[in-house]
């Protein structure tokens, strides 16, 4: 017996005949921290029994790696891990081994991770939303990160600063209603002014109370937390409130304070000051990223932008070392190297002119490498943009993590990773920190994709697909955990009455990793798909708790849309294709909108990749170049060819089949029955006549 569904792969296993049926977990110690009986059954729901228990948790310190863990089950049950850390993952493997019975196999499992640091950056939540983010939270440790950057800013409660969460209040909400939104302040200036974060703490403040549990959700789940607490760039949250520190006070929302006033650290100061009396935080990440503005005040006109940054940056670390806090930062403005557009990139200068002929000036700062302290830890984000970025921190001895990480894109990985300087990576979300965004976004999907990258030894890029597979099926567990429900199990496929026509559909070999109930919806392997044109109705005449909606959008003779990401604040109405319009036994109808990215994607994609463009953007990040450019080495990633995979990955079970011959994908939507206790009468399909789009439609399991 082999489970091929564990994730990720752990680096040995044995399997051996015999099943064993866990009653509970013991500690060789009564008063170990490790006993995690709680936390295992409240996250995965193991059938665990009341009583002394029959799986021993040993603290073993022959286990080479600190993170690292043995599970041994026969006759009895063991698992040894040297830490917390890894008992929790022994925990995330042992839940993915129990069967529908209840019980564990016979084995041996020993594994360890492959790189040190596996981090994801967040915002704070919104007050109303730490629950649900505290089961992300538990997501994450299923997956074994073992990191999280927790972006603070004013959304924290600031005793000795009040007047900060007062007008970061304020700034979102003339954020949100300015022309254009926030990315409209962002193109006000002649520079392109830093992104508003104004989804941190959903534009509110959290108390220090919350903050506290929030610590201790998180260290408990064995994460470290490492607050960002921005200096310098991205920092509204002080010089709106203190305008008389701002580089450029004049600005009507300036986003960087002046680094040769001393005023600036004062306040700084006094923030994180306050930050770590409340969250106890031995390392910090101090922003830095998007640097634009340096050098326009009298202090500090004359001045280079080296000097600027490198006595901006000391000054910082300084006061932080006296702390015994270790400092990060992101590092692209002290970067210098060619581009796979063979462009300059880093921290070079700019002398340019804005849309209303308003020049634009940025110094130079990348010389202030040299004039840093070599135990700074930098998140070097540029990491895409060439193919050997780490190469100037890596010859001054200075460690750094990939920041901003797509595992999923990333080339060379296998070698880049081993550069001696690199411990690691973490995926940066840029999003309300709640399930809706994130899922969005793509995010879950990369969550899981990446964990796997970080955490096993063994993958190389040409195993993109095959690990792309294997994320779509272990995004059904991460839903579960995330919403704190089980798994649906839904009894029955319905097919559509009186279809305008059929086509035969063949499941690809790769569905049996995306939606394990094809053989209930098609045992013979063909499903039979109707179209919408009819505005297909089904009958199920049948009360259920859920619905699923099996169904694709069809974009032959259509654009398929651009891929909007939640920081654009943009309406999303446009993309409903459809509604489904449920009827009830006792005559009440509802309406169930159908959006395209979220609750179904393009019937035609085709699960593939490709290289980007020298000037294409990622993101539509206006900080990267995309001027004309000439490649002239083989680009350090590569980019989905269905833009909307990644978050329809997450909302549906995405089945890839072949139809008329294509790649194509069908889409399981579940929807979340608003009134079990009523029979549904019928389900009408009925297109939106705005958008034009064909929902092909294949069945419903209710």
């Amino acid at each position: 017996m082999k489970f091929q569904h564990l994730y990720p792969t752990p680096r040995e296993t044995e399997w051996q005949q015999g099943t064993f049926t866990p009653g509970g977990f013991v500690s060789a110690d009564e008063d170990s921290r490790y006993a995690l009986a709680a936390f295992l059954h409240a996250l995965y729901t193991l059938p665990l029994t009341e009583g002394d228990g029959n799986i021993r948790l040993i603290q073993d310190e022959a286990i080479s790696n600190k993170e690292g863990y043995e599970i041994r089950i026969s006759e009895t049950a063991e698992i040894r891990a040297r830490s917390l850390r890894g008992f929790i993952y022994a925990a995330a493997t042992l839940s993915q081994l129990v069967s529908e019975t209840g019980t564990l196999p016979f084995c041996r499992i020993a594994d360890e991770p492959y790189k040190a640091v596996r981090g994801v950056h967040m915002y704070l939540p919104p007050a109303d939303g730490i629950g649900e983010f505290c089961r992300i939270i538990d997501a994450l440790a299923h997956l074994k990160y073992n990191t999280l950057i927790l972006e603070i800013g004013g959304g924290m409660e600031y005793k000795r600063h009040p007047e900060i969460n007062d007008a970061w209040r304020k700034f979102c909400r003339e954020a949100r209603s300015y022309q254009g939104g926030p990315r409209g302040i962002q193109s006000s200036q002649a520079d392109w002014k830093n992104s508003t974060h104004v989804e941190l703490a959903g534009g509110g403040v959290l108390t220090q109370e919350q903050m506290k549990e929030i610590a201790a959700y998180v260290r408990g789940r064995g994460m470290e937390l490492i607050p960002e607490i921005q200096a310098l760039s991205h920092s509204y949250y002080l010089t709106l409130a203190h305008r008389e520190i701002a580089e450029r006070p004049y600005e009507p929302f300036p986003d960087t304070y002046c680094p040769s006033n001393d005023a600036s650290y004062q306040l700084y100061f006094d923030v994180a000051d306050e930050i770590h009396e409340v969250l106890q935080y031995d390392k910090v990440s101090i922003g830095h990223d998007e640097v634009r503005i340096l050098g326009y005040c009298p202090r500090c006109r004359g001045k280079s932008g080296h000097e600027l940054l490198a006595g901006e940056i000391c000054r910082l670390h300084e006061h932080y070392k006296a702390m015994g806090v270790e400092v990060w930062m992101w590092g692209e403005k002290l970067q210098d190297f060619i581009a796979f557009n063979g462009k300059r990139s880093g921290g070079q200068a700019l002398d340019t002119t804005d849309r209303f002929g308003r020049r634009w000036l940025l110094p130079a700062t990348y010389e202030a490498i040299d004039k840093v302290p070599r135990d700074i830890v930098m998140l070097d984000w540029y990491h895409s943009q060439g193919n050997f970025t780490e190469k100037g921190f890596l010859d001054r001895g200075i460690k750094e993590i990939y920041g901003n990480f797509r595992g999923s894109s990333l080339d060379n990985w296998q070698k880049r990773s081993q550069t001696g300087n690199v411990m690691g990576a973490e995926v940066s979300t840029w999003c309300v920190a709640n399930e809706d965004e994130i899922g969005r976004n793509g995010w879950f999907m990369e969550f899981v994709f990446s964990s796997a990258v970080l955490w096993q030894a063994d993958y190389e890029c040409d195993r993109r697909r095959e690990f792309l597979m294997r994320t779509a099926q272990k995004l059904a567990d991460i839903r579960a955990i995330i919403r704190g429900e089980a798994c649906t199990q839904n009894t029955a496929f319905l097919p559509v009455e009186n279809p305008e026509k059929t086509q035969a559909v063949s499941a690809a070999a790769d569905a049996e990793f995306i939606l394990p109930s094809l053989s209930r919806i098609a045992p013979d392997g063909k499903i039979s798909f109707a179209s919408s044109a009819a505005e297909a109705v089904i009958a199920p005449d049948r009360k259920c708790d859920t619905i699923t909606f099996l169904h694709g959008a069809d974009f032959t003779d259509r654009d398929v849309p651009k891929r909007v990401f939640t920081w654009f604040f943009q309406d999303s109405s446009p993309r409903i294709l459809a509604h489904y319009v449920i009827e009830y036994e006792d005559g009440i109808y509802t309406s169930v909108p159908v959006e395209f990215g979220v609750a179904v994607g393009s019937l035609h994609s085709d699960f593939s990749w490709r290289y980007p463009d020298a000037g294409e953007k990622r993101f539509d990040d206006e900080s990267q170049d995309n001027t004309e450019g000439k490649i002239t080495e083989k680009p350090p990633r590569c980019t989905m060819n269905d833009d909307w995979l990644d978050a329809a990955m997450y909302f549906t079970d995405v089945l890839p089949v072949q139809l008329d011959g294509r790649d194509s994908a069908l889409y399981a939507w579940t929807y979340k029955n608003p009134r079990p206790e009523t029979a549904i009468k019928s389900i009408r399909l009925v297109s939106n006549k705005e958008t034009s789009v064909p929902l092909q439609l294949c069945g419903i399991l209710v």
